[in-house]
């Protein structure tokens, strides 16, 4: 998947771990890995007409911004192990649980979307303090 996305998916899983520690902790990093990588968008393939690649994004800005509402999205479903052995990996949340999250990842979508014009705009300093509020204390401070 790392490979497909051009090296976006592993930075951004540690992003999206990172927000799940800042504010809400409810998912385990094998279930966030896991979702992501089933949000990912995915396009028809220009070399196999018939086959799904995942989205090439141009910034970790635009993947966060839109990944967001994708895994908001994702967590209406329930996501099985991969390995095939045991039920679904995210039986451990409770329906409160899987809305809370839900909320938290369409406030997070907004918030995404603001920096992001922010970004547009030129605003660099208001972009990456809401991109810092977003994903935490480990995202670098404006200096």
């Amino acid at each position: 998947m790392n490979t497909a996305t051009n090296r976006y998916f592993v930075p951004i899983v540690k992003m999206f771990k990172s927000w799940n520690r800042a504010h809400y902790s409810k998912l385990t990093g094998f279930h966030v890995e896991l979702a992501l990588a089933n949000a990912w968008p995915r396009a028809a393939s220009p070399n196999y007409p018939y086959a799904q690649e995942p989205v090439k994004y141009t910034s970790f800005a635009r993947a966060a911004a839109a990944l967001f509402p994708a895994l908001a999205t994702q967590l209406i479903y329930s996501t099985p192990d991969p390995a095939g052995i045991g039920g679904n990996i995210d039986e451990y949340l409770s329906s409160e649980d899987r809305k809370l999250t839900r909320e938290r990842l369409s406030r997070a979508a907004e918030e995404a979307q603001i920096a992001l014009r922010h970004e547009e705009r030129g605003y660099h300093e208001e972009a990456i303090t809401k991109w810092r509020g977003i994903f935490g204390e480990p995202f670098p401070a404006y200096s």
